[in-house]
């Protein structure tokens, strides 16, 4: 994987994060219903979601410049992207178990939208991984 692919990887995926950051934030603030695609509407789950987004983006202009090291931000925005996944499954898991085994009741999957970021993250985590280790030899 090459500076390049690295460097068009960190503004999708920046781009992507802040934007579900700002969605977060709106929803929070009431000015977007928080059923939308399933926001929750939480102002630390934006706040996470910008940094991210951020991190990511940070890694551009270093991609741009040829440098090796903008590899470090693809990853850590990854990694970070996965801890969500991990919290998206866990809010996921005790939401069924508050609503079907608690309370009894139907309970209906509502996938936050930091859950599915997560799995984007998880799913390029293994290419990008594989592409930097042949890239860096």
């Amino acid at each position: 994987m090459n500076t390049k692919n690295i460097g068009i990887t960190c503004a999708v995926l920046g781009t992507t994060f802040l934007l579900a950051g700002v969605a977060e934030m709106l929803a929070f603030a009431g000015a977007v219903t928080s059923e939308a695609p399933t926001l929750s509407g939480d102002f630390f789950t934006g706040f996470v979601l910008l940094t991210i987004g951020a991190v990511f983006l940070t890694g551009v202009p270093k991609a741009r410049k040829g440098e090796s090291r903008s590899v470090a931000y693809l990853y850590s925005g990854l990694l970070l992207g996965l801890g969500l996944l991990a919290v998206g499954a866990f809010y996921t898991l005790a939401d069924f178990v508050g609503t079907a085994v608690v309370e009894g009741q139907p309970w209906s999957p509502r996938v936050p939208l930091y859950l599915l970021l997560g799995v984007v993250s998880g799913l390029i985590y293994i290419p990008v991984r594989k592409g930097v280790r042949e890239w860096t030899g």
